[in-house]
């Protein structure tokens, strides 16, 4: 029994309280799930064939509308949950052997008060919204949104249990127009932007919403209640039967053109080459980039770090955005590292959905070795299979294998959640392995983690509590992203929320939260955290935050020393953090953000933040936001080096210092039109280290002050003080010229500059000069993207030669 209690984990009282408490719940858990429950009535409607064309010009005018039945009936989610709203949205819907029609009219008794500001795709600004999800296996679980604004913005989804990716682009078309009755929006969304089952009838689970911006009143077609999951509440859609699509087969072909200015020399290149996607059947799609290029891609938040730990960075490469929810389900896929080790060759990902519920996806990728020639493969395979009441077990695998002397590296993950009938509790658990082959002797190939969960996901009280373990040789980083493995750790949080409006607010949050952490190997108490806060949101939509967070006694740090076995007795802190952000209908609003933390153990060591972000709405077409950010860390404690100072011993050398850390972003976005706009971001982050003292780690943990009048080995003042810069400007010009297509031309001005030992600037502008003295990078690029579509090229093949 001793040796399974380690096993799991389980070894102090604190362990075995919470996996008493996770089982009890558990059992609690089970028991729901066994009761009958009589599901809520869900809205219908169907869609109608079309036997004429339908023009797409946003007026609902068509012969064809007028014979198709229409529905209404919407209620308020948002502020008045269950309330009528204040004017009525009709839906009609049709669809031929190409594409599902969609006509909307929203009604407004004042339309001269619809706001409407202009925004890019995928970005929702101070407007009014009309949108609607379908879940084409109706499994609530996986969905895809489409939605538009007054002036025709184009916004469009993939939705998931873990996540939400607006990197998703479809082809579609969408027109609105505003009129005496308010507004209105007509859709034709292709077949070929759908996976669906292959039935000659279907049944979709669907939902619609409408944002009435001016009074922040957000109605939803068929009832929702704000405690429950989004996809779990919808209604259906009937009526699409005997379709027979065209061959999903579309081309982008793309070239592109660089010029770069680097230190006095210019160099230009040239680049070609296209994407893919094949659909296979109706619920399967193939897609591939061949001869990829990323040069346009936004330039990394680059900062200092200072940490023992990676840091990690969004994905900004649209083929390894968009659709990819599958392959990031069981957590294991990090795909920044695929193309990391040198430049990306070319990259295949298939993914869909049959009809029994169960997901498929293989992604699979080529590059060359940043050392050599040599070949890298990455793959990613995925089995997703849908369970009742909107659960769900995945498996995955990654797998790694370098050409010639380096080694291969491979993970097995699974990943579950069970439901009860009123989906209302969830039982989550996740398992993986990872295994190295060829790797150095001093490496451990094998290492492991689990982890088990018990949530109520529903209703004004939720819970959220588990346990979880990553072994000390636990590494997925080939092809994932962990930060730090060799824990234990177990945690719980409680919410109250309410989402009725009463007295003064909208809706209200407060929340505990309290875990408590080890180090697996070898068995040792690492730390403790408790953390309380709030959120309101005022009857006039301003924000309020408030939270403090403790860690209240000396932790094991195993990781800041950088040497294996020396631990860092880490001081117990406190901090509070709180923050207030203003209504953004607004022409001017406003964001502000205050953290301050400390502790006992180094009563000089303080760490404050403060954030001011304000936003301009200049006009409809023009909006311009700014972000000013400082970090002060007076007298931290922090890691310097490992050296023998002289003596015959590795040390870990800390130093105490101040660092301050100082970020600055300007967003200036113009649109044109709902297909072209011009948009500048300028980023800047100065971080300034300056050290003071300097100690070793001792064996028991303690930081010993190093005698500076006689310093050992080349230690010296002012030798390690860091004058960090990241500077970087990204200019777009984006016209979406025809659905699919697009020309891109963007300027970008670079900078990152890390010098070490030399005396700090006293002020920005004696620093901005020495970053002008280094000279920056300037790139201008275009590139050009054309969508083809197969079966509509063969269409107009055909006019031709007729």
């Amino acid at each position: 029994m001793t040796k399974l209690r380690d096993l799991l984990g389980f070894a102090s009282a604190a362990d075995r309280a919470a996996a008493f408490l996770i089982a009890f719940m558990l059992i609690m858990v089970v028991a729901e799930m066994q009761a009958q429950n009589v599901q809520a009535v869900r809205k219908s409607v169907g869609a109608e064939r079309l036997t004429t064309s339908i023009q797409i010009d946003g007026s609902l005018e068509d012969d064809a509308w007028q014979t198709i039945r229409s529905t209404q009936g919407f209620q308020e989610l948002s502020p008045q949950p269950g309330t009528q709203p204040q004017f009525d949205t009709e839906v009609r819907f049709a669809f031929d052997d190409a594409a599902l029609y969609i006509g909307a009219r929203m009604q407004d008794d004042s339309p001269d008060s619809i706001l409407h500001q202009l925004s890019e795709r995928d970005r929702m600004a101070n407007t009014d919204e009309f949108g609607i999800w379908f879940s084409t296996f109706d499994d609530g679980l996986n969905a895809v949104r489409f939605s538009t604004t007054p002036d025709g913005v184009q916004v469009d989804e993939q939705l998931s249990p873990e996540n939400n990716d607006q990197s998703w682009d479809a082809v579609w078309d969408v027109a609105c127009q505003i009129d005496s009755l308010g507004w209105t929006a007509e859709f034709r969304i292709p077949w070929m932007a759908f996976r669906f089952p292959d039935e000659a009838e279907q049944t979709w689970g669907m939902n619609m919403y409408r944002t009435l911006r001016r009074s922040r009143e957000e109605s939803v077609w068929n009832p929702m209640d704000p405690t429950q999951k989004l996809l779990n509440q919808g209604g259906i859609l009937r009526g699409i039967s005997n379709i027979d699509p065209p061959l999903r087969l579309s081309l982008f072909p793309y070239v592109s053109a660089y010029g770069v200015s680097a230190n006095g020399e210019i160099s230009s290149s040239y680049n070609g080459g296209m994407d893919l996607k094949v659909g296979l059947g109706n619920a399967f799609t193939l897609d591939m980039t061949l001869i990829p290029d990323f040069g346009q891609v936004v330039t990394d938040a680059l900062v200092l770090n200072l940490s023992p730990f990676e840091l990690r960075f969004d994905e900004n490469r649209q083929f390894f955005k968009e659709g990819t929810d599958i392959f990031n389900k069981t957590g294991t896929f990090y795909s920044r590292r695929m193309g990391e080790e040198g430049r990306l060759l070319n990259a295949t990902k298939i993914s869909g959905r049959t009809g029994s519920g169960t997901g498929l996806g293989l992604l699979q990728s080529i590059a060359t070795a940043e050392e050599d020639t040599s070949l890298v493969s990455y793959t990613v395979a995925v089995v997703d299979q849908n369970l009742p009441n909107n659960g769900y077990v995945t498996t995955s695998g990654t797998m790694v294998v370098r050409e010639g002397e380096g080694y291969d590296a491979w993970v097995q993950a699974a990943k579950f959640e069970l439901r009860n009938r009123n989906n209302t509790w969830s039982v989550t658990g996740n398992g993986s392995i990872n295994q190295k082959f060829n790797a150095a002797p001093s490496d451990d190939d094998e290492g492991h983690s689990y982890g088990i969960g018990i949530q109520k996901i529903s209703g004004n009280f939720t819970f959220d509590a588990g346990h979880y373990l990553e072994s000390e040789a636990y590494d997925p980083n080939d092809l994932g992203f962990l930060t730090a493995p060799n824990e234990i750790a177990s945690f719980a949080t409680f919410n109250y929320r309410m989402y009725e409006p009463r007295g003064r607010f909208n809706r209200l949050r407060a929340f505990i939260s309290v875990d408590h952490n080890q180090i697996e190997t070898p068995r040792t108490f690492n730390n403790w955290g408790l953390e309380v806060g709030g959120r309101a949101t005022t009857r006039n939509f301003n924000t309020w935050n408030l939270s403090i967070n403790s860690q209240p006694t000396t932790g094991n740090d195993i990781f800041s020393s950088r040497i294996d076995g020396l631990v860092w007795k880490e001081p117990g802190w406190y901090s509070i953090d709180s923050w207030f952000s203003s209504d953004y209908r607004k022409t001017f609003a406003m964001d502000v953000g205050g953290w301050y933390g400390g502790g006992d153990t180094y009563r000089d060591w303080k760490e404050r933040t403060l954030r001011l972000a304000p936003r301009i709405r200049i006009s409809d077409q023009a909006m311009l936001t700014y972000v000013w950010k400082i970090i002060e860390r007076d007298n931290e404690r922090g890691w310097l080096m490992v050296d023998s100072l002289g003596g015959n011993d590795l040390k870990s050398v800390w130093g105490s210092r101040d660092n301050i850390e100082r970020t600055q972003v300007l967003n200036l976005t113009y649109i044109f039109s709902n297909r072209m706009s011009l948009s500048a971001r300028v980023r800047h982050s100065w971080s300034q280290v300056r050290y003071d003292r300097f100690y070793t780690l001792s064996a028991s943990g303690i930081l010993e002050n190093i005698d500076m009048s006689a310093p050992p080995g080349n230690l010296q003042h002012g030798a390690y003080d860091v004058n960090y810069n990241a500077w970087s400007i990204d200019m777009v010009y984006r016209w979406i010229f025809a659905p699919g297509s697009e020309i891109n031309v963007v300027w970008k001005n670079q900078l990152q500059q890390d010098n070490v030992g030399i005396p700090l600037p006293s002020n920005y502008r004696e620093n901005f000069s020495n970053m002008i003295d280094s000279g920056f990078v300037n790139s201008l690029s275009i590139r050009a993207v054309m969508f083809i579509d197969y079966s509509r090229f063969k269409q107009g093949l055909k006019g031709f030669q007729g």
